[in-house]
Order: structure tokens, then C-alpha cells, then sequence
């Protein structure tokens, strides 16, 4: 799991962010969090709970997280942030190259 140099986070979560980052690193039961990622297969960015990251599934996926919520709302509202954000890049809403961009990889 790699994280998003300029991790979105929730409001919410502000205070929390490196204890959270730490636990999802470590695989720790997390029922209130979501979290926001690039898509492994499409130009896309996905979100979920992270609870989701304990099925045998995620154990094996390279995810990248680019923010971190408390709620689907607060993960929709980083979506719209990111966009945002995009707008004046190179890679105008275009959200996984302007993220992949930003992050210098």
C-alpha cells in the first residue's frame, strides 16, 4: 500500500491521519474509515470501506490511497476536491494522471 504524498483527508479524520495511515498499513480493524484509491484497471478513482481491505482480495493489490474519509460523503467530497484541484494541471480532469502527476511518480 503507497500513500498519496498530498493525502486528501476528511475534515473529520484531520486530527487522526497518521494513526490511520499507520493502521491501514498494518492491516488494523478500521469500520469507520473510508478510503479513496486509484483504479488498478481504469482511469478512474474508486472509494470504500476500509474494512473491505480484509478480504483475501486486497492482500495482494498494490493500492495507492489518495485520501482517507469518515463517511461516503466526505469521499465524495474529496473526488470534487481532486477535480478541483486538476482543472489548472497539465492533466486537466484527468484525475489518476494529474494524481500520478502531483505525486512524481
Amino acid at each position: 500500500m503507497r500513500f498519496y504524498k498530498h493525502l486528501y483527508v476528511g475534515e473529520s479524520l484531520k486530527k487522526k491521519k497518521n494513526s490511520i495511515k499507520w493502521k491501514l498499513r498494518m492491516n488494523k480493524f478500521l469500520p469507520d474509515v473510508f478510503i479513496v484509491v486509484l483504479s488498478q484497471t481504469v482511469n478512474e478513482i474508486e472509494f470504500f470501506k476500509a474494512l473491505q481491505l480484509k478480504q483475501r482480495y486486497f492482500k495482494r493489490q498494490d493500492l495507492f490511497v489518495v485520501g482517507i474519509a469518515s463517511s461516503e460523503e466526505e469521499c465524495q467530497e474529496i473526488v470534487v476536491q481532486i477535480a478541483k484541484d486538476s482543472a489548472s494541471s497539465p492533466y486537466p480532469y484527468e484525475l489518476k494522471k494529474f494524481l500520478i502527476y502531483q505525486n512524481g511518480v
